[in-house]
This record gives C-alpha cells, sequence and structure tokens, in this order.
C-alpha cells in the first residue's frame, strides 16, 4: 500500500511563539513535525514544536492533554477524515525553524505508523496537499514593533477556508495561552509568510516587516 500524496512546508520563529493551522479536504493522513534547525542568542535558548489539537469530520476538536496549563502535545498525528491540524513552534531567546511533514492515504489505521517506510505517491491520485492559500496573523509590541506571537493559516486544496475574523480569534486565544493580552499588542494581517517568516519586528514607521540583523 502506498501514499498517494505527500508534502512538506517550513515554518520559522524568532524568539516567539507561532501558533499554526493547516486544513484539508476531508483527508486521511500521517502528520510530523520537527526542529530542523536552531539558533541560540546569548545564554541559554529553548525550542519546542508539537501538536494541540485536530477536527475530524462529525467531531468536536480534540485537544490533547495539557501540563500546567502548556500543551505540550505529540510530533505525530494519524488520524482518518481529518480536517483540522493545530500546532506551535515555540522559541525563547533563539531562532529556530521546523519541518511539518503530510502523508496523505486512503486510510491510515491499516498502515504502519513510519512513514518514511512506504513507497512514494502514485500519480493516479488527484493531488491533496498543495497549498491553496495562507493567512498570517502577527502580534506586536506596540513600543518596539518585536512580534511576540504569530499564528500562521494554511489552507490545502480542498480544505475549509479559514476567515479573517477566525484566524484573528484563534490567534489571540493562543497568544493568551503564552502569557501575550491581545489588548496589549497591536496586529497586522497579511498573506506572504515566505516573505515574513524570518522577522521577527515590524519597523513602528513604516508598518513593514524587518529581518533579524
Amino acid at each position: 500500500m502506498s501514499c498517494y500524496d505527500q508534502g512538506a512546508v517550513e515554518v520559522s520563529a524568532t524568539n516567539f511563539v507561532q501558533s499554526l493551522h493547516y486544513t484539508f479536504g476531508q483527508t486521511s493522513l500521517i502528520v510530523t513535525i520537527s526542529l530542523s534547525a536552531i539558533e541560540n542568542f546569548a545564554g541559554p535558548g529553548f525550542a519546542a514544536a508539537y501538536f494541540i489539537a485536530v477536527k475530524q469530520v462529525g467531531l468536536p476538536v480534540e485537544q490533547f492533554p495539557t501540563d500546567g496549563g502548556i500543551f505540550v502535545g505529540p510530533a505525530q498525528i494519524r488520524k482518518d477524515d481529518l480536517t483540522d491540524v493545530f500546532g506551535v513552534l515555540w522559541t525563547a531567546n533563539c531562532g529556530a525553524k521546523a519541518v511539518v511533514n503530510f502523508f496523505a492515504w486512503p486510510r491510515v489505521n491499516n498502515i504502519s505508523a513510519d512513514p518514511s517506510t512506504h513507497t512514494a505517491q502514485s500519480p493516479r491520485r488527484e493531488r491533496v496537499l498543495d497549498v491553496a492559500q495562507q493567512m498570517v496573523v502577527t502580534l506586536y509590541e506596540p513600543h518596539s514593533g518585536y512580534v511576540k506571537h504569530r499564528h500562521l493559516v494554511t489552507m490545502f486544496a480542498g480544505g475549509r477556508v479559514v476567515s479573517e475574523e477566525e484566524a484573528i480569534e484563534t490567534a489571540n486565544k493562543e497568544a493568551l495561552r503564552f502569557g501575550h493580552l491581545a489588548a496589549e499588542l497591536k496586529m497586522k494581517v497579511s498573506s506572504d509568510y515566505e516573505y515574513i517568516r524570518h522577522c521577527n519586528r515590524i519597523d513602528l514607521n513604516t508598518g513593514e516587516f524587518v529581518r533579524p540583523a
């Protein structure tokens, strides 16, 4: 049995938390997330990447267990009829990158949990892991422009379209989970994640993203 589509995306964060939301068109998936690079600042740094919740057709959102109010979720998900996956890239006093891998199958309940042991996708199947749209909600300090929280929504082909209102609501909720009040921060909504993913500050005069020096 072989997977019929696979894909990967890279996400980045520099001294802030980035929450992640992926939507799919009712697809059976194995999804993994792993850190691929860490660059510490002066002193010790911390980075972690994990999933916090999933949504399947006809079921409520499944939140993963918590520890002290902070989600410490799994690094791999395998679910049938998956529509939404939520994750986190958490960085403190460092910059980090993580890779999220997606493997689509007709069903995932009767295959090995290790997707690396399976063969490549069949061209006869419809591709379901093409990115259709992205939206980014950035919350930043009004006096310095430094990003405190970023929320990335990635909608794959056939997946549910997330409204700007929902993306903002989720960004505010996830920021609060990590101790940041949205009312104390400014917000910028954008769509060009590839350009801004290495940026950790917004120029207060121009309102544009600034890459680290």
